[in-house]
């Protein structure tokens, strides 16, 4: 199994379906090098510590980065995470019988069919998905007519905002990106999106910026390097493999810089992390 099956196609190579408990490393390489596995489980220990929080939906839950670590931590709350791909739900099952997760349940589905047969979560999370969906307006008014009131919306999504650089797009153009692969990608406009969830009407109670110039100067380049190692000759392979240990200590402490700088003041970014309530 290359490279390429593991982080586009999403297979599980033997060795962690034998030892499912080795995703946990996954999860801490996640928290490295992305901002967004960061913030996002900063800022959703803060919503789901809270009382009122206890039916708790992952949508488009992948590989289980945050449903799991908080399933673990929170034994009295219940998680619900679903996933269009076979593979992630069939692990994500393995591993919760490995680890006696009686409170989670999972299962493949659609976002839009699961959120209108499931209502009453108290706290419903879409992270990196709203731009691979068809509708995605359509599946914020279906979270906000499901929801129980005084519930939480948490969204996460990259938006366009122009902030690439001439290597990426370079890189792009020559080897393809994940993004371009799948069936109704198209980039998140941020005022878009936000006219969405005024229409469906959640109240906005907390909106962030990320992903500023730092650091997806940071992210690019070690996306770049990404690409290149999935997509080339065995050669450039191992070469990709040697840059990024090498570039490491550069695009680490960008991406690490960008969460340092203040959120609200930005007049571009590629990331917004918003928190919505139904009143």
């Amino acid at each position: 199994m290359g490279l390429r099956d593991i982080t586009e196609q999403h297979h599980y190579p033997g060795w962690l379906l034998r030892n499912p408990r080795w995703i946990f490393i996954h999860y801490l390489l996640l928290r490295l090098f992305f901002i967004r596995s960061r913030v996002c489980r900063k800022a959703l220990a803060q919503l789901i510590e809270r009382d009122a929080i206890v039916r708790v939906l992952d949508a488009g839950c992948g590989e289980g980065q945050y449903t799991i670590p908080f399933a673990r931590q929170y034994p009295e709350k219940y998680f619900t995470g679903i996933d269009v791909l076979h593979d992630h739900i069939d692990f994500l099952n393995t591993l919760k019988q490995e680890l006696n997760l009686d409170h989670c349940t999972f299962l493949q589905n659609d976002i839009e069919s699961h959120l209108g047969t499931h209502p009453g979560y108290h706290l419903i999370i879409i992270i990196g998905v709203l731009q691979y969906l068809k509708n995605p307006e359509a599946v914020i008014e279906q979270a906000f007519l499901h929801q129980s009131y005084g519930g939480y919306l948490f969204i996460y999504t990259p938006v366009d905002e122009g902030l690439e650089f001439g290597f990426y797009k370079y890189f792009r153009r020559r080897y393809g990106h994940y993004d371009d692969a799948r069936e109704y990608y198209h980039p998140i406009q941020r005022d878009a999106l936000l006219s969405w969830v005024a229409q469906s009407g959640y109240s906005l109670i907390e909106k962030q910026e990320h992903y500023g110039m730092a650091g997806s100067l940071g992210h690019q380049i070690m996306q770049s390097i990404l690409m290149m190692a999935s997509h080339g000759h065995p050669v450039t392979k191992a070469l990709s493999l040697l840059i990024f240990i090498l570039f490491m200590p550069i695009f680490v402490p960008l991406q690490w810089a960008d969460t340092w700088i203040g959120t609200s003041k930005r007049s571009r970014s590629n990331g917004l992390l918003l928190i919505l309530q139904k009143l």
